[in-house]
């Protein structure tokens, strides 16, 4: 199955050696999604993830035929991969469940600190 690695880095709120951002992003264009691995500055968490927002998938999508980018952001070219379907189409599922269990877990803690004013 057709992928695309692309490395993004942009410049964090503050100006600073340690506030850039990077991505490392594969998009996979037959299921329309961008999985990410996200570092936030130098101190900051990493953590990764899936992205289903049309306009994500749009701009990254720009990006591999033009080149075109966001202001502030810098992307490396993109890479195309050849991934075996079968993991990637587990890969895509195992984040999408990833991202169930974020929403489910965010939304029970928000549910419990908000019953607790």
């Amino acid at each position: 199955m057709e992928a695309y690695h692309i490395k993004q880095t942009s410049e964090g709120p503050i100006r600073h050696a340690h506030s850039k951002n990077y991505a490392d992003c594969l998009v996979v264009p037959s299921e329309k999604v961008v999985l990410y691995s996200v570092q936030r500055g130098t101190f900051g968490g990493r953590y990764c993830g899936l992205d289903e927002r049309e306009e994500i998938f749009e701009e990254m999508m720009g990006v591999i035929r033009k080149g075109v980018a966001r202001e502030g952001v810098n992307y490396s070219d993109a890479k195309k991969k050849d991934i075996d379907p079968l993991v990637l189409a587990r890969l895509v599922s195992d984040a999408r469940k990833f991202e169930q269990l974020r929403t489910s877990v965010k939304n029970g803690l928000k549910e419990i600190l908000d019953s607790s004013k």
